[in-house]
């Protein structure tokens, strides 16, 4: 097998933070594929994926989202949603660059899958496609109500404040040994900000009001029991997309990351399948 170059670095972005990235290139590579992590977590997690897709040819590129894992900004926290789509165009323009004319597709999870579809609403022409699993379009379950109360007051007077939030190792995937690396892992956090919040509920709202405008190549791939995100406004999001091309997948069983689940191979199968079918 020819030998995949593997680069790291950072980049800044429009208010002067330093955002960490990394590729893996193998030769004449078949196309470039852009990953964007969820919340709370980091591109690190994801080190299986990029092996997978490299190993099949593809370019694979990511980064730290502002305020996760090595990027700089405080943790979890964001003064606009702007601001998170701003730095996606920064990403993109370099993985352009390294594209140099080979089709770019996008791949986004979770919280990554709302940035992802958020962007797609501009219609980018530079993208062959965009795949998204477990997108974050809502939560699947209902915070504390005090907790939603508060964070509302606290917006407006302190917005970066961290709070705790609700989510645990086990409600990721069923794979024991990925909920361990998840709960040793100190890039990992477990804290919001009310700041951000609110930018999500209103970046969340906007995506649903406005999808028809979303007309990328379209795969959509969720867990049938994930407890984080709502696997049905995924697809309710897929079915108001004005994509001409269009896929939803949902896997019986899976929890919320259902490329880190015990039926991953079969995930990554399905997505590289996808990818191969655009070229």
């Amino acid at each position: 097998m020819a030998e995949i170059r593997r680069d790291e670095g950072s980049f800044p972005t429009a208010d002067n933070l330093k955002l960490f990235w990394i590729s893996a290139m193998p030769p004449e590579p078949r196309a470039h594929i852009a990953l964007v992590h969820g919340y709370a977590e980091h591109i690190g997690r994801y080190a299986h994926v990029v092996d997978h897709f490299a190993n099949a040819g593809f370019a694979v590129h990511g980064f730290d989202v502002r305020g996760h894992g090595k990027s700089e900004g405080r943790r979890g926290h964001v003064r606009r949603f702007a601001d998170y789509l701003d730095d996606l165009q920064r990403y993109l323009d370099r993985v352009k660059i390294a594209a140099a004319g080979k089709k770019v597709f996008m791949l986004g999870h979770s919280h990554g899958g709302l940035l992802a579809a958020s962007h797609a609403l501009s219609q980018p022409r530079d993208l062959a496609g965009m795949v998204l699993t477990s997108p974050f379009f809502v939560l699947a379950f209902k915070p504390p109500a005090v907790k939603v109360a508060a964070a509302k007051l606290l917006q407006k007077i302190a917005p970066g404040l961290h709070l705790g939030n609700e989510i645990k190792s086990e409600q990721l995937t069923r794979d024991p040994g990925f909920v361990a690396a998840h709960r040793a892992d100190t890039l990992v956090f477990n804290v919001t900000t009310p700041g951000w919040f609110a930018a999500a509920l209103a970046a969340q709202a906007k995506l649903l009001a406005e999808a028809a405008q979303v007309t990328l190549p379209l795969a959509v791939f969720v867990g049938g029991n994930d407890p984080i995100a709502d696997a049905k406004l995924a697809k309710l999001f897929y079915e108001r997309a004005g994509s001409a091309d269009k896929s939803f997948k949902l896997y019986e069983g899976a929890l919320h990351e259902v490329m880190n689940e015990t039926n991953r191979a079969e995930v990554l199968a399905d997505i590289e399948a996808w990818l191969v079918k655009h070229l």
